[in-house]
């Protein structure tokens, strides 16, 4: 025993000895006594498969401890791979960091104490016991600094390799492949193609925001939604969720993660909610409709829902330069006009349209005499041609106006 140097050292050695001869009763002790302090292990997925593999990981520390006693050293290379594989399944099989430290310390305790009680056998014994607080120190140091490096290392490696499945899936979705719904539920997803489906957009403005914001914003968005969420991916700058139910149904959820960041250092959230889609063949248009969603939110309105938006918004919203184009230049005029004449003919035609083309309820609703809406409507119908007892040409001008008004 390397570490030893006075005459208590064969002693010693001989309580190590008598512990290598039982440590199969030591690992059965440990395990009992994990077990029954700590529910994870218990708990996990496969249980009878993970408690297999704690006592046999039992075992190999224990022979390991006590090797490391004998020969005064550290386990290393193939001696100290069990340590890192064994931390390895322990991530793949769910047991938090805090279960697998405290496991390892109980460990400890059941081996320390076979120490004691070996010794009290011994003449001298408990003497020499003092001899091994050491290396038994220096052992449980060096394998809990092993067991959370490890784990850090494997967990990170885990995350990553879950954002590329989820990626991957959420790819094959919304390019239709074939592949799509095994590779959704291989990675766990309980996607029923029978229900109603959505895709949310989200970013972060002005700036797009640092990895660690979206994936916070991601985190967000995931417990928010719940079980709704299905996926929660992070893609360039934006993050793409995919949804279970109509989107209608997100408005109030969407803005309490909007509000939580009102007032925050850093940038703002954006949020668009595209329209559902009763099959997976339709997630392409969706993707593409949440994608025009969060173009069209604002600073002002940082959450824009299209199932809530009317249609005749939206064309408004999303009409290119051609379309501005075809506003007559008449009406284009009265529209970008500055002129308190002009703006009273607009206004009041705007009335007339929210009162059902009603001179009478216009009236009362500006106020103004009815003469006077009599008078404006038929200036305004002599100032762009339209004859406003037309309905088809009140939808004309009242969307042209519209156009007009955002005309370069």
């Amino acid at each position: 025993m390397a570490t030893v140097y006075h005459a208590d050292s064969e002693i010693a050695e001989r309580i190590v000895a008598r512990l290598s001869d039982e440590y199969e009763r030591i690992a059965q002790d440990t395990l009992a006594a994990i077990v029954g302090e700590i529910a994870a292990y218990e708990e996990s997925d496969d249980a009878r498969a993970v408690l297999a593999d704690l006592r046999a990981h039992c075992e190999a520390n224990i022979r390991a401890f006590l090797a490391s006693v004998q020969d005064g050293g550290l386990p290393e290379g193939s001696d100290a791979a069990f340590v890192e594989d064994a931390i390895v399944r322990r991530v793949r099989q769910g047991i938090p960091l805090d279960a697998i430290l405290h496991a390892f310390r109980i460990g400890h305790q059941i081996v320390w104490s076979a120490i004691i009680d070996e010794a009290g056998r011994i003449p001298g014994g408990r003497a020499a016991a003092i001899l091994l607080v050491q290396p038994s120190m220096r052992y449980i140091d060096d394998v809990s600094t092993r067991v959370a490096d490890v784990y850090l290392s494997e967990q990170q490696r885990a995350v990553a390799d879950a954002d590329r499945i989820r990626r991957d899936a959420l790819e094959l979705l919304l390019s239709g492949s074939s592949a799509a719904l095994g590779a959704v539920r291989a990675a766990g997803i309980d996607l029923d193609p029978q229900e109603p489906h959505h895709i949310l957009h989200a970013t972060l403005r002005p700036a797009t925001g640092t990895p660690q914001e979206l994936q916070a914003l991601a985190g967000d968005i995931a417990g928010t939604f719940g079980r709704d969420a299905l996926l929660v991916v992070v893609r360039h700058d934006t993050i793409t969720a995919l949804v279970r139910g109509p989107g209608t149904a997100d408005t109030e959820r969407a803005a309490a993660i909007i509000a939580r960041r009102d007032g925050t250092p850093g940038p703002a959230v954006r949020i668009g909610v595209g329209l559902a889609t009763d099959d997976l063949a339709g997630l392409a248009r969706a993707h593409e409709e949440a994608g025009s969603a969060l173009r069209l939110t604002s600073e002002a309105q940082p959450l824009l829902v299209l199932g809530e938006m009317p249609a005749l918004d939206y064309l408004h919203a999303v009409a290119d330069d051609t379309a501005r184009r075809l506003v007559p230049a008449a009406v284009r005029a009265l529209a970008v006009s500055t002129s308190p004449t002009d703006a009273a003919l607009v206004h009041t035609f705007d009335v007339y349209v929210l009162c059902g083309l009603n001179v009478q309820r216009t009236a009362a609703a500006l106020p103004a005499h009815a003469n006077t809406v009599h008078d404006r409507l038929r200036r305004l119908a002599e100032r762009t041609g339209y004859d406003l007892r037309n309905v088809e040409h009140v939808m004309r001008l009242a969307t042209e106006l519209r156009l007009g008004a955002t005309s370069g």
